[in-house]
């Protein structure tokens, strides 16, 4: 057992982020969907943490100019995964590393396996573990909290105050405005102190990825890359702070929110001038000939329209009355 005055000492020794906006101390998470550059990311991130080279803007070296980790250990679940890191990080420059150290899981581990590793690793050691990736290392489904916890736990017992914990996990393929989650248990999340969300502007381009980050040590951060000539080579071409994000945001919204405003008072000009005489039902069907905008690039739909022509929310119910056969603007 520590006390205070010990644990303070020893977090203002060690900062939080070992990479600003990318790797903090603790368990972090890199997650995208399949074939996002998860790899090649941790690849790069391999090759700066043994030769105390810069990584996307971080410097991996001590106040003396040593790399900051000693020990580098990547744990490949993935079938055929340890090819990748071989290749590329030779690709990089690194013909041999005896800093690092590779083991290939045949199948997921039990928590007394984890704690054999835990043992091996030096605790005075500042240490780089990557699990590649969380899916292959869970004997079950990652969506249930049981089959999860001896990967995500195992990685915890690894962890020393110096130690670094990456997890590669998966994220669908869909994107979302707010951003991904990643594929899960809620458990995957709430476990780590770090997410980093990785994906391609466009499925079909590798040439760019974009990452955004969250977490327990920092306000949210994105950045967008641009690959060099090898997969595993990678720069920053773009940058922006949680005060730019929070303000795009809400710039997104108020256009939204500007174009419903306009698509509303349109449909509602051109029921009063085309459905004199119609019922609500009559009116919804014309609305609907007339293949206005609707939600997710479709059109208004005959059953949509009767129920925004019936609301008084923010459809274009509410900018018309409709009293004896007749409609006409409110206010």
């Amino acid at each position: 057992m520590e006390d205070f005055d010990e644990l303070r000492e020893q977090t203002n020794r060690y900062p939080a982020f070992v990479i600003p906006h990318l790797l903090v101390r603790g368990l972090n998470l890199w997650y995208g969907p399949p074939k996002s550059n998860k790899t090649g990311l941790a690849t790069a991130l391999v090759y700066a943490a043994l030769t105390g080279r810069s990584f996307l803007g971080g410097q991996l070296t001590n106040a003396d100019g040593a790399p900051t980790f000693t020990r580098v250990v990547i744990l490949i679940s993935e079938i055929g995964g340890e090819r990748d890191y071989t290749q590329w990080l030779e690709e990089l420059g690194l013909t041999s590393a005896r800093h690092l150290q590779v083991i290939t899981m045949s199948r997921p581990w039990t928590l007394e396996e984890w704690g054999d590793l835990a043992q091996a690793l030096e605790a005075d050691e500042e240490t780089l573990i990557i699990l590649d990736n969380l899916s292959a290392s869970t004997d079950g489904s990652v969506t249930r909290d049981e089959d999860v916890k001896p990967a995500i736990q195992g990685m915890g017992q690894c962890l020393r105050s110096r130690a670094v914990g990456l997890i590669l996990g998966h994220a669908t393929n869909s994107a979302m405005t707010e951003g991904g989650k990643p594929l899960g248990s809620t458990y995957i999340e709430s476990a780590v102190r770090w997410l980093v969300e990785i994906r391609k502007p466009t499925k079909r381009d590798d040439t760019f990825c974009e990452l955004s980050a969250r977490g327990n040590w920092g306000r949210s951060h994105k950045q967008t890359l641009e690959r060099g000539e090898r997969v595993a080579e990678w720069s920053v071409v773009d940058t922006k702070d949680a005060d730019t994000l929070s303000r795009e945001a809400g710039e997104t919204r108020k256009a939204k929110q500007r174009k419903t405003a306009d698509r509303n008072a349109e449909i509602a000009d051109a029921v009063v001038a085309n459905c004199q005489g119609m019922t609500k039902k009559e009116t919804a069907a014309w609305i609907s000939e007339q293949r206005f905008p609707g939600g997710n690039g479709g059109t208004v739909s005959a059953a949509t329209a009767e129920k925004n022509l019936s609301g008084d929310g923010k459809q274009y119910g509410s900018l018309l009355d409709h009293a004896g056969g007749k409609w006409s603007r409110r206010g």
